[in-house]
């Protein structure tokens, strides 16, 4: 009797939707114009502790940047292709055309190459498809950034591969790397204690 209720409750929680996902992403400020120097690269988390991010002041005018440049940009940097973390690089030679690039994201795993210039485009590699966008805010008072929503494909391994749009939910879901929706604090420490 007691494996036919245990059943029954298994099926009743199967039978139920799963809670709701938070649909909002948070405000959370990055960064002060004034604390940036040009292509040293910060890095922090979000939406989730388990995504990482590097925002960059280049130090000359781009597409989709911020700040009184127009040169600040910020991009996820899990890989689109399995996942690996993409850094910041000033220069780096491409390793499937050597080409030589200039401030982009570089995935060690695999070597695919991403233009942070250009909508994180991909330049090389088996990456399918460019890494998402962080959409920055600036305040003219204050000059503080701020990260306000992601823009592009679905974050790696947090939904249906290529999805794209603005905000999307499934950026909020823990997915295979946890993680929750970060706060001021958490944003900067990746949710880590020490």
């Amino acid at each position: 009797l007691t494996g036919v209720a245990s059943i029954a409750s298994v099926g009743s929680y199967i039978g139920t939707s799963p809670p709701s996902l938070p649909v909002s992403y948070p405000r959370i400020k990055i960064a002060n114009v004034n604390e940036l120097k040009d292509k040293e690269p910060i890095v922090f988390c979000y939406p989730l502790t388990s995504t990482p991010n590097v925002l960059v002041k280049l130090g000359y005018p781009v597409k989709n940047g911020v700040g009184p440049n127009n040169d600040i940009v910020c991009y996820n940097s899990i890989c689109q292709h399995l996942g690996c973390i993409a850094h910041y690089e000033k220069e780096v030679r491409g390793v499937y055309t050597g080409k030589l690039h200039n401030d982009v994201l570089f995935c060690p795993c695999h070597y695919s190459v991403f233009d942070i210039k250009n909508d994180g485009k991909v330049l090389e590699g088996p990456a399918p498809r460019e890494v998402p966008r962080v959409i920055l805010e600036y305040d003219e008072k204050t000059g503080d950034i701020y990260a306000v929503g992601m823009i592009g494909p679905v974050i790696k391994g947090k939904g249906t591969e290529g999805k794209r749009g603005i905000n999307l939910p499934e950026n909020l879901k823990p997915g295979f790397t946890g993680g929750e929706i970060v706060n001021e604090i958490t944003a900067k420490t990746c949710g880590r204690k020490s």
